[in-house]
């Protein structure tokens, strides 16, 4: 098991296609607000797909589009960008 895997199962988070561990998670939007899904590597959107809110009809993680996600993503938030690029980047134990 991956790392990756590792961290996701600890966390509970399982693949919204499969139910194995989920190593990526975007946003889906609702008539409520926004809901979580989750992918494994094998049902990962890209992870520029991952930053942006989905819609509500969008199919991912449909294994036919991947990476891609078959709907048209809203826009990342221009704070969000500038805040991305400042973070600190992560990298794993070895």
């Amino acid at each position: 098991m991956s790392d990756l895997e590792l961290v996701a199962q600890s966390a509970g988070a399982v693949c919204s296609a499969c139910s194995v561990p989920a190593v990526v998670q975007w946003q889906r939007r609702t008539t409520d607000g926004t809901v979580p899904v989750f992918g494994c590597g094998r049902h990962a959107v890209s992870i520029d797909l991952a930053a942006r809110v989905h819609a509500a009809s969008c199919p991912a993680p449909d294994e036919a589009l991947l990476p891609a996600c078959g709907c048209t993503p809203e826009p990342v938030p221009e704070t969000d960008l500038m805040a991305l690029a400042q973070a600190p980047v992560f990298t794993w134990p070895t």
